[in-house]
This record gives structure tokens, C-alpha cells and sequence, in this order.
């Protein structure tokens, strides 16, 4: 799986949710996922929620603009640890972009991740 889509980024709206990773198993070594783009809205809050089925722990990135060196990892802003999303779990951030996509330190062989909003 490519790091960018071919295809025009997925923007995530309000009662959305996009699959990150689709199916761990046919999509095979996927380190980095495909990036969605968070558009602010003044009448949603930019609360999201990531479910991780896949077996490895993601790491949640956002960027400014969609360049591959401007994602960071999203960090907590009390303790400044990278939000992570261990493997079977779900996460519920706040986050305003613009852009986001996950990482993997190794490349998950099961399951899916998916986003929220």
C-alpha cells in the first residue's frame, strides 16, 4: 500500500469514519497509512475516535499541509508522549489537522484501523 494514494485524500466529515488500514491481510506491509484531511467546523467538535483491530500499536501524525516531512506525531499536551493506539484498542483524541494519518513500527498482518469522527 502506498504511502499516498493515487486518488483524491479522504476528508473526514462529521458521522464519518474511514478505514485507515482496510484489511491488515490482503493490504500487506503497510507502515504508513493514508492520510485523511479534518476540515474545522464551528458547529462540530474536532473529536475523533481511532479503533485499532489490527496486532501492532499505531502512532497517530498530523500535518499542516500533506507533505510526507511535515507529519509529526500528535502529542499530548500535558505529558508530551505521542498518542498511540495499542493493538486492540480504541482512542478518543481531539485533534484539529489539518491532516492525519498513523504509523506502525512494524507492519500489522491482521485485522483493521479506523477513524471516527
Amino acid at each position: 500500500m502506498p504511502v499516498y494514494p493515487s486518488a483524491t485524500p479522504r476528508v473526514l466529515y462529521a458521522g464519518e469514519t474511514i478505514a485507515l488500514v482496510n484489511n491488515a491481510a490482503v493490504d500487506t506491509n503497510v507502515t504508513t497509512t493514508i492520510q485523511v484531511s479534518i476540515p474545522s467546523s464551528p458547529a462540530y467538535p474536532s473529536l475523533f475516535s481511532i479503533v485499532n483491530t489490527t496486532n501492532q500499536t499505531a502512532t497517530i501524525q498530523v500535518a499542516y499541509s500533506d507533505v510526507a516531512a511535515n507529519y509529526q506525531a500528535l502529542k499530548n499536551a500535558d505529558t508530551t508522549n505521542a498518542i498511540t493506539v495499542a493493538n486492540g484498542s480504541t482512542v478518543v483524541f481531539s485533534c484539529i489537522g489539518p491532516w492525519l494519518r498513523c504509523t506502525f513500527a512494524s507492519a500489522p498482518t491482521s485485522g483493521s484501523l479506523v477513524i471516527c469522527r
